[in-house]
């Protein structure tokens, strides 16, 4: 090889390395903008992540205070339920009481003769 083709040879090969030093600062470049904007969509997601779980929280304690009015109002008609009953089934049983006690006795049932 002569001169002339070394000298092409390192041509081509500077230019290579060139463009290649070249092409890697442009990636650097991008990927510096890629982490940019992804902390910043990091910070994003975590402002509405919190903002989820604080709406979250809130909504659950509602329904859990709700939950519980519901199981006290439900204890307290079925214990007012019972109540009624347990006052009718009282009544029931004096009034059978008295109308026993005014009954005359009941006669003795007729036996059956044997032939």
């Amino acid at each position: 090889m002569d001169l002339q083709s070394w000298a092409a040879f390192a041509a081509i090969f500077a230019a290579l390395v060139a463009n290649f030093a070249m092409t890697s600062r442009r990636f650097d470049k991008l990927d510096a903008k890629i982490d940019a904007v992804d902390s910043k969509l990091d910070a994003k997601i975590d402002g509405v992540d919190s903002k989820l779980d604080a709406k979250i929280d809130g909504l659950e304690s509602k329904l859990e205070a709700k939950i519980d009015n519901l199981r006290t109002e439900l204890r307290e008609e079925m214990a007012a339920g019972f109540n009624r009953i347990d006052a009718r089934l009282t009544m029931i049983e004096q009034r059978t009481f008295d109308l026993s006690t005014r009954l005359p006795p009941t006669p003795p049932a007729p036996v059956a003769r044997q032939a």
